[in-house]
Protein backbone atom coordinates (compact mmCIF):
# COMPACT_ATOMS: atom_id res chain seq x y z
CA UNK A 1 0.00 0.00 0.00
CA UNK A 2 1.36 3.61 -0.76
CA UNK A 3 2.17 6.16 1.70
CA UNK A 4 -0.75 8.46 1.02
CA UNK A 5 -3.66 6.04 0.99
CA UNK A 6 -2.11 3.97 3.96
CA UNK A 7 -1.55 7.15 5.77
CA UNK A 8 -5.52 8.58 5.27
CA UNK A 9 -6.94 5.22 6.20
CA UNK A 10 -4.32 4.88 9.30
CA UNK A 11 -5.89 8.00 10.56
CA UNK A 12 -9.59 7.23 10.05
CA UNK A 13 -8.48 3.74 12.04
CA UNK A 14 -6.74 5.34 14.43
CA UNK A 15 -9.49 8.09 15.07
CA UNK A 16 -12.05 5.42 15.16
CA UNK A 17 -10.00 3.35 17.95
CA UNK A 18 -9.97 6.43 20.35
CA UNK A 19 -6.43 6.22 20.50
CA UNK A 20 -6.42 10.08 19.58
CA UNK A 21 -7.90 11.02 22.21
CA UNK A 22 -5.78 8.54 24.30
CA UNK A 23 -2.38 10.56 23.50
CA UNK A 24 -1.09 8.21 21.06
CA UNK A 25 0.18 10.02 17.80
CA UNK A 26 0.68 7.84 14.51
CA UNK A 27 3.30 8.05 11.85
CA UNK A 28 3.13 6.06 8.15
CA UNK A 29 6.43 5.47 6.93
CA UNK A 30 7.12 4.42 3.35
CA UNK A 31 9.32 1.41 4.17
CA UNK A 32 11.52 0.35 7.11
CA UNK A 33 14.25 2.16 6.52
CA UNK A 34 12.17 5.11 7.21
CA UNK A 35 11.60 4.38 10.86
CA UNK A 36 13.51 6.17 13.49
CA UNK A 37 17.45 5.01 13.81
CA UNK A 38 16.37 3.18 16.97
CA UNK A 39 13.77 1.43 15.88
CA UNK A 40 15.83 -0.16 13.43
CA UNK A 41 19.06 -1.22 15.12
CA UNK A 42 16.36 -2.88 17.82
CA UNK A 43 15.51 -4.69 15.30
CA UNK A 44 18.31 -5.84 13.75
CA UNK A 45 19.55 -6.74 17.02
CA UNK A 46 16.67 -9.00 17.52
CA UNK A 47 16.93 -10.42 14.17
CA UNK A 48 13.39 -8.40 12.68
CA UNK A 49 15.20 -6.77 10.02
CA UNK A 50 12.89 -6.47 6.81
CA UNK A 51 9.88 -7.80 9.37
CA UNK A 52 8.90 -4.94 10.65
CA UNK A 53 5.02 -4.01 9.90
CA UNK A 54 4.10 -1.79 12.81
CA UNK A 55 5.63 -0.74 16.25
CA UNK A 56 4.86 1.01 19.14
CA UNK A 57 7.39 3.50 20.40
CA UNK A 58 7.42 6.84 22.28
CA UNK A 59 3.54 6.88 22.22
CA UNK A 60 3.96 6.46 19.05
CA UNK A 61 2.51 3.85 16.46
CA UNK A 62 4.40 3.80 13.11
CA UNK A 63 3.23 2.01 10.28
CA UNK A 64 5.73 0.45 7.63
CA UNK A 65 3.42 1.36 4.25
CA UNK A 66 5.08 -0.77 2.41
CA UNK A 67 4.22 -3.70 4.61
CA UNK A 68 0.39 -2.84 4.74
CA UNK A 69 -1.25 -6.01 2.46
CA UNK A 70 -4.72 -4.46 3.07
CA UNK A 71 -6.77 -2.14 4.87
CA UNK A 72 -7.88 -4.91 7.40
CA UNK A 73 -4.26 -5.97 7.85
CA UNK A 74 -3.67 -1.76 8.10
CA UNK A 75 -6.36 -2.19 11.07
CA UNK A 76 -4.40 -4.97 12.78
CA UNK A 77 -1.50 -3.31 12.85
CA UNK A 78 -2.42 -0.18 14.31
CA UNK A 79 -4.83 -1.99 16.76
CA UNK A 80 -1.77 -4.09 17.86
CA UNK A 81 0.15 -1.59 18.41
CA UNK A 82 -1.81 0.85 19.74
CA UNK A 83 -4.30 -0.69 21.65
CA UNK A 84 -2.07 -4.29 22.28
CA UNK A 85 1.10 -2.07 23.16
CA UNK A 86 0.03 1.30 24.33
CA UNK A 87 -2.88 -0.35 26.04
CA UNK A 88 -0.87 -2.61 28.30
CA UNK A 89 1.35 -0.19 29.41
CA UNK A 90 -1.49 1.95 30.54
CA UNK A 91 -2.86 -1.33 32.40
CA UNK A 92 0.18 -2.54 33.50
CA UNK A 93 2.58 0.15 33.78
CA UNK A 94 6.55 -1.02 34.49
CA UNK A 95 4.67 -4.73 35.09
CA UNK A 96 3.82 -5.10 31.72
CA UNK A 97 6.28 -8.15 30.59
CA UNK A 98 5.44 -9.82 33.97
CA UNK A 99 1.71 -9.79 32.56
CA UNK A 100 2.08 -10.52 29.55
CA UNK A 101 4.80 -12.89 29.30
CA UNK A 102 2.63 -15.46 30.78
CA UNK A 103 -0.07 -14.74 28.19
CA UNK A 104 2.66 -15.26 25.34
CA UNK A 105 3.41 -18.65 26.78
CA UNK A 106 -0.55 -19.64 26.49
CA UNK A 107 -0.84 -18.63 23.26
CA UNK A 108 1.61 -21.25 22.23
CA UNK A 109 5.19 -19.03 22.44
CA UNK A 110 5.89 -17.35 18.64
CA UNK A 111 4.22 -20.43 16.86
CA UNK A 112 1.24 -19.25 18.18
CA UNK A 113 1.32 -15.42 17.10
Amino acid sequence: MGVDEASRNALEIHRRLGLDRGGVALEVVATEASLPDVIRQRAEKDGATGQIEGVFHNNTVYVVASAVRSDAHLEEIIANEGLGHFGGRKLFGQDIAMHYGPLFFQLGGAKGM
